[in-house]
């Protein structure tokens, strides 16, 4: 189904290497807060034994989608996954600032409409940079995690780019009782991706 050969065998983040075999935590400073409180963003990277394709897991872009972030732990402290081929890249807690402070948005901006961000804008624009540079560069293939917030309901769902065709095979396999092909919305993380590399997002 897939047109190019994935043969990743290091995963490069903010300077730091991660070869076959080997696991590492990372985390990428964004900014100090007024307290001096630093914002940095999680990355856990498990690099299996032998090259293939790299996935990004991600929950959390927005604070208030707790369940995306409860998630994504659940999948980090179990033991019972063995990455045998290729990479998984998980980020369990992007907008940590809109966690803390039980908000959908990071200091009144949305971090889903600040894609692809600059290196000296609002918080939220940083962090948009910070993954759109130091991690998407390593992705073949992204699923970010949305749930239900403080201020709506989600009935569970997969949305895809409806341009890309290997996204709608992507998001087959998952199985949802729902799944649709999505406008891309400007400045939106899905739309950052699909101009950057046509990742095949979900």
């Amino acid at each position: 189904m897939f047109e190019k050969e994935f043969k990743n065998e290091i995963v490069e983040i903010r300077g730091q290497k991660v070869g076959l075999g080997e696991s590492k935590l990372i985390k990428i400073p964004v900014d100090r807060l007024p307290t001096g409180t630093l914002i940095e963003i999680p990355v856990y990277v498990f690099n299996g034994k032998k090259a293939g394709p790299t996935v990004l897991l991600q929950g959390g872009l927005h604070g208030d989608e707790v369940n995306s972030v409860e998630l994504v732990r659940r999948m980090l402290i179990d033991k019972s996954y063995k990455i045998e081929r290729g990479c998984v890249i998980v980020v369990p807690l992007l907008n940590v600032f809109g966690f803390l402070s039980l908000s959908r948005d990071m200091h009144g901006k949305d971090v889903n409409r600040s894609f692809p961000g600059t290196k000296a804008g609002s918080l939220a624009s940083r962090m948009a940079y910070y993954l759109m540079h130091e991690i998407i560069d390593n992705v073949d293939f992204g699923i970010d995690f949305h749930t239900g917030g403080a201020q709506r309901n989600n009935f569970p769902q997969i949305r895809f780019t409806q341009e890309d065709k290997q996204a709608k095979f992507l998001a087959t396999l998952f199985n949802a009782p729902l799944m649709f092909g999505s406008k891309l919305i400007p400045k939106s993380f899905r739309n950052a991706c699909f101009k950057k590399h046509s990742n095949y997002c979900l």
